[in-house]
């Protein structure tokens, strides 16, 4: 008798489908997508450690508050990085920041690559409160600023009151020497993990090697700019009387001004306050001139300095520029200063808004810089900033400035030799730029 094989066959079939489902059924499903009916902005840059701290503990909370904006930062190692990868993400259509933080020395680079929006509108609501000077790092060639300056960040001259009285303090560097000389080892100039030493620049600038109407492109020609032989003179017969020169660990700067080994340095305004504040060294004091004078009556003040920008192809222009509106008022110009919750500092640099700082009391303003006297200082100091060189091989200018330094005044090397060799070098540098050109 033959048994329809039928029945069998469905039951298999039911038996198969209902594990398949017991196991689809098991199967971990994909987290639905959380709906706050906020925009969520990202960032990236190279946010350093103060920065960061300042928009993940205040800015971005209080931004948050404000609107129910939220943001997350991308951070990347170095700046190079963050101009590739926005590169990248243009190119891709995808991931690419609301804004961005970046170094006013890389502006020629987004320049060139034209990636970035122009915000001079931005700008003009406080631009007559903003240093010359950064107005022109944040800008490009034919005048339109690319990026909003956060704060001032200059090398100023330090000094102990301890040890110095302020009518002894040297006022020009040729009393720099002088100065020295009387008091070996209590003096340094500082460099920077970008080679390019912010003090070594106040003195390019201070003996002319180095000016605004000056082609960096020709720094180390002795021939066109004998100032620069002049320079390293001057710095070989200071050599000897130096504690170090290019002093570059910023926790045994802090320490040595703080323990009065070092009596008189350059620094950035940030350390100043750290040096204040968070070492209690209120014994370290603000030079009444803020640097040395040169040849001429400039005393060059050399500034670095970092800003938010918008890419053209941001996600979310309009939000992005409110937040940097938001953080460009006078109140979180401060804020970004000093937290007075906590006493402690974010940035730590000046506000760049000469309205914001004369908004300090006057007790804040000598406790977290000693400056006594802002309407003083400011027309000085925004008078006397000195840009580092804005050339797209600047990178490469930068290093080989350092070590040109460290041949002649570590080495011992001859001045014309190493002026000579190292200008072939910037040459090769200018040319590999130019044909690269678009």
């Amino acid at each position: 008798m033959h048994v329809s094989q039928r029945p069998y066959s469905l039951l298999v079939i039911l038996l198969i489908s209902g594990i398949l489902i017991g196991c689809n059924g098991n199967k971990p499903q994909p987290p639905k997508e959380e709906k706050t009916g906020t925009v969520k902005l990202m960032t990236s840059g190279r946010y350093w450690e103060g920065i960061e701290r300042g928009m993940n503990q205040m800015f971005i909370p209080e931004f948050k508050a404000k609107t129910g904006i939220d943001i997350k930062i991308q951070h990347y190692a170095n700046s190079p990085d963050v101009l590739n990868a926005l590169r990248v993400a243009v190119n891709q259509d995808k991931n690419i920041p609301d804004f961005m933080w970046i170094d006013l020395m890389d502006v020629p680079a987004y320049e060139k690559a034209d990636l970035l929006m122009d915000l001079s509108d931005l700008v003009a609501p406080f631009r007559d409160q903003l240093p010359k000077a950064f107005i022109h790092a944040a800008s490009t060639t034919d005048g339109r600023m690319i990026g909003v300056p956060h704060h001032i960040s200059a090398d100023l001259m330090l000094y102990n009151r301890n040890k110095i009285a302020e009518d002894e303090l040297p006022t020009s560097y040729e009393e720099l020497l002088t100065w020295c000389k009387a008091n070996p080892g209590r003096y340094s100039y500082r460099g920077n993990g970008e080679g390019l030493s912010t003090a070594l620049m106040n003195f390019l600038y201070g003996f002319n090697a180095l000016s605004y109407d000056k082609d960096p492109a020709k720094l180390f020609d002795v021939e066109t700019n004998p100032e620069i032989v002049e320079v390293f003179q001057f710095l070989k017969e200071l050599y000897p009387y130096v504690k170090q020169p290019l002093y570059n660990d910023y926790p045994v700067i802090i320490t040595d001004m703080a323990a009065e080994s070092i009596w008189l340095f350059s620094n950035w305004d940030s350390e100043l306050l750290r040096m204040r504040v968070d070492k209690g060294a209120d014994y370290i004091g603000l030079h009444p001139m803020l640097q040395l004078k040169g040849k001429s009556d400039m005393r060059p003040i050399c500034s670095g300095g970092w800003m938010f920008a918008i890419p053209k192809k941001s996600p979310h222009p309009e939000e992005a520029r409110q937040f940097i509106e938001f953080l460009m008022t006078k109140e979180m110009q401060n804020k970004a200063i000093w937290n007075p919750q906590t006493g402690k500092s974010y940035t730590g640099h000046i506000p760049i808004r000469g309205d914001a700082l004369a908004a300090l009391s006057d007790s804040m303003k000598v406790l977290l810089w000693d400056i006594q006297d802002v309407d003083t200082m400011l027309p000085a100091m925004f008078a006397n900033f000195a840009n580092r060189p804005k050339v797209p091989y600047y990178h490469d200018l930068s290093s080989l400035l350092q070590q040109v330094h460290n041949d002649i005044i570590l080495n011992n090397a001859d001045i014309i030799e190493t002026l000579n060799r190292a200008q072939s070098q910037l040459d090769r540098f200018v040319q590999a730029t130019l044909e690269s050109a678009p």
